[in-house]
């Protein structure tokens, strides 16, 4: 089936809002002339709603069947998930999945359930999105992809998604961070995988004037404790912890009153908490994993190896030694356009029309 510029498929979004990254994209998307369906993961609906040419578009497929909670409910909703696939494949729907990361972050790998949708999807979707070279590489390698199927779409930036109205001094006085301290900031959900264990000890060992600050919701009571018993250990004076939801106009508060935007993650395919730190003109600091080796270069941060011992821990001293462009960073964030990435996402979909 083609389709001219005139007659684009609709494209069934799973989801279509809920997350700054897919409203951000189908915003972009729909500038591009296409019709976007907000979907619904259920029978009735994907009998009702799924047409012949359209274009079913996945993006966190374990949302879908897994349920980190309970083993009886995972084998309830893995068989729902492989009928409900089975309906909208019936009714003509074709799969494009944007792989956000290798493996969902729950498990991981070492969830049979993972590996065999994870397996199932990339043999079935009809187009993979890739958020760069790097990370279609490892796709490929992991899973098997042919490389016509594959296709490569730029992460955007964050620039203008949240409010960019303060300084840095309005930022640290928020915050009351002395203006002489040189400071690392995350910003983001705390979950185990990005390594915040890491981050504390490395932050741990870092000489001089120097402070830490955590901010984002921890959805695990568990990992909260162990990460409060690790700072704990350090002088109170030297941490911000906010460890709650953070609005969106509050995000400025947390990332321009760092120096170095840290993403300590132990595993990452794509990281949108990167792109965070460098739409705000902080250069980051981040293990060369996925798509970080497309992303960060030496005039906007720093890339670490994660399987060296300290390199965490040198990085984050030797970030304090340079001097960056806060003003060329956001122009380099810029460049990773949503426009552009709607444009990819489009082609892709004409490549398999």
């Amino acid at each position: 089936m083609s389709f001219g510029k005139a007659a684009l498929p609709r494209l069934l979004a799973f989801p279509k809002i809920g997350t700054a990254y897919n409203e951000c994209l189908y915003a972009a998307v729909a500038r591009q002339g296409v019709e976007i369906v907000e979907g619904v993961w259920a029978g009735r609906w994907l009998l009702e709603n799924v047409r012949r040419g359209d274009i079913v578009h996945i993006h966190w497929p374990s949302f879908l069947y897994y349920d980190p909670n309970s083993s009886k409910q995972r084998l309830r909703k893995l068989t729902r998930f492989f009928a409900l696939y089975a309906i909208l494949r019936m009714r003509g729907g074709r799969v494009v999945w944007t792989a956000h990361n290798l493996y969902p972050h729950d498990g991981g790998r070492h969830v049979w359930m993972h590996r065999l949708v994870r397996r199932f999807i990339t043999r079935d979707a009809k187009a993979i999105i890739a958020h760069g070279p790097t990370a279609r590489k490892i796709l490929i390698s992991e899973f098997g992809i042919p490389k016509g199927k594959i296709f490569e779409m730029l992460h955007g930036h964050w620039i203008g998604y949240h409010p960019h109205t303060i300084s840095k001094q309005d930022a640290r006085r928020d915050l009351h961070i002395p203006e002489s301290a040189f400071v690392y900031c995350i910003v983001g959900a705390g979950r185990p995988y990005k390594n915040l264990e890491a981050l504390i000890d490395s932050f741990a060992r870092q000489d001089g004037d120097c402070l830490l600050v955590i901010a984002g919701r921890f959805p695990s009571s568990e990992y909260r404790a162990k990460i409060d018993a690790l700072l704990a250990k350090l002088p109170p004076a030297r941490i911000r912890l906010a460890a709650t939801f953070i609005p969106n106009d509050d995000v400025q508060k947390f990332v321009l009153a760092g120096d170095a935007f840290v993403v300590p993650y132990a595993e990452i395919l794509t990281s949108g908490s990167a792109m965070l730190g460098l739409s705000f003109g902080i250069p980051v600091i981040a293990p060369n994993m996925g798509n970080m080796a497309d992303v960060i270069t030496e005039r906007c941060g720093l890339l670490y190896d994660p399987d060296e011992k300290d390199a965490l821990t040198q990085a984050m001293r030797q970030i304090k030694q340079r001097k960056y462009s806060s003003k060329e960073i956001i122009e380099y964030a810029g460049t990773f356009d949503w426009d552009k990435s709607a444009v990819a996402l489009v082609e892709a979909v004409r490549a398999i029309s």
